[in-house]
């Protein structure tokens, strides 16, 4: 890792335990409890980010880390709405119906591409010249 780039790392870590620490000291993770858990599970992330990134395992934690990641942030949008929209219920329900029927359109699209995958056989991957580069980029 560069120089620059280990001191922003450090500096990213120091400044979510930062965070952390005056939410905890404000007490309000209680009030916003999924904000809370995000920003916990992004010391977290941080913390098990130092596996090797050529292992099978370090695979396994980075895509159980997005998908914690993404269902924390859904809720804290959830929760956003629900505490910015308190005084106005109606528009606080248009706005949690509508980030779920994006986020429904969005699952779908996924599904979609991922039946598509399906289909492929082990190794044909590297085969798509679209993809070709991106194993350069990952691997190499």
């Amino acid at each position: 890792m560069a120089r620059a780039e280990k001191l922003l790392w450090y500096l990213n870590f120091l400044v979510t335990l930062a965070l952390l620490a005056r939410i905890l000291y404000c007490k309000l993770q209680r009030t916003y409890p999924a904000l809370f858990l995000y920003w916990l599970s992004q010391v977290v992330d941080i913390i098990l980010f130092q596996i090797p990134m050529q292992s099978r395992f370090y695979a396994n934690v980075y895509y159980t880390a997005q998908v914690v990641n993404l269902g924390l942030s859904i809720l804290v949008v959830q929760m956003l709405y629900r505490v910015a929209l308190i005084g106005h219920p109606a528009l606080s329900a248009f706005g949690r119906r509508s980030m779920l029927a994006v986020l429904g359109m969005a699952a779908i699209f996924a599904l979609a591409g991922a039946s598509v995958d399906s289909t492929m056989l082990p190794g044909q991957y590297w085969n798509i010249p679209l993809l070709s580069g991106y194993r350069i980029l990952t691997l190499g």
